[in-house]
């Protein structure tokens, strides 16, 4: 059995350039989850299909790895 992923998680994991389709009545949980994970450095683009009721999350960028040398 597979375990769930959070949203947050899913996010995470998403290629950069890659899109992540969500129903329209997620656009608030996703918009803030997006919003924590700015502080963590990442990046991404959003767009609103309304009358597809889709919301449609694209990631930019992936955190700049620190080096502990």
């Amino acid at each position: 059995m597979e375990e769930k992923k959070t949203m947050s998680q899913l996010l995470r994991d998403l290629p950069v350039s890659e899109a992540k389709v969500f129903p329209i009545h997620k656009r608030t949980s996703v918009v803030n989850t997006i919003q924590r994970l700015k502080f963590e450095g990442y990046k991404f683009s959003t767009e609103t299909f309304a009358g597809l009721g889709r919301y449609v999350v694209v990631k930019m960028v992936n955190p700049k790895k620190k080096n502990h040398e």
